[in-house]
């Protein structure tokens, strides 16, 4: 699946239980889950989130943005790492019946988003449901939640995807986005990147 990478064990377990922890212990600043500009729509998505703040969110996006470097080297596009930010994390939690419908992260007015951000925080065994799953012209292809696993994609038409519906237990996730700053030099090699990244798809 190219420009799709994972990372085993990025976060080590002690880490992603303390984030479990954090999010079962401040239910006051619990959401119902929304989608694009802070609409929620319980047909699109059915989750429970918390946008992280403080040491919490300092280190996680400090992790994302190393680990966007490595990807972006990885992926051999054009070094634009110095020019983005990372989005606040936010935890979602997932209950039994909980899901994503099928989107991709730019189909809601937020054209400033790169590269969507997943990172796991506990095992789903694959008869529990709660995969993340792209879709693609031939095929759909499904990531498996592990504690720590770490998934980029880009945030683009062509990368179409879900958390199917979870069967049974609990999914915890962290989802964050780099982002541009919307100036001009930028803007044309984000639309270099863009354009590569259908020609890929076309081609496919």
């Amino acid at each position: 699946m190219e420009f799709i990478y994972e990372c085993e064990n990025f976060l080590p377990p002690d880490i992603c239980k303390q984030l479990i922890n954090k999010f079962e212990t401040s239910e006051e600043q619990q959401k119902i889950g929304q989608v694009g500009e802070g609409r929620v729509n319980i047909n699109m998505k059915k989750s429970v989130d918390l946008t992280l703040s403080g040491t919490e969110c300092d280190m996680i996006r400090k992790f994302l943005r190393n680990a966007y470097k490595y990807y972006h080297t990885k992926m051999c596009l054009e070094d634009t790492t110095s020019e983005v930010n990372i989005s606040n994390p936010v935890i979602q939690k997932t209950e039994v019946g909980g899901f994503y419908n099928w989107h991709t992260d730019n189909d809601t007015g937020n054209n400033n988003r790169i590269c969507a951000i997943i990172i796991y925080l506990n095992d789903v065994e694959e008869s529990q449901g709660g995969t993340t799953d792209f879709k693609f012209p031939d095929r759909i292809e499904s990531i498996q939640p592990k504690t720590g696993k770490l998934l980029m994609f880009p945030s683009h038409c062509t990368y179409l995807h879900r958390g199917s519906i979870l069967k049974k237990g609990n999914k915890y996730i962290i989802t964050s986005f780099v982002l541009y700053h919307k100036n001009d030099k930028l803007t044309r090699i984000h639309e270099d990147i863009l354009d590569e990244y259908k020609l890929k798809f076309v081609m496919r």
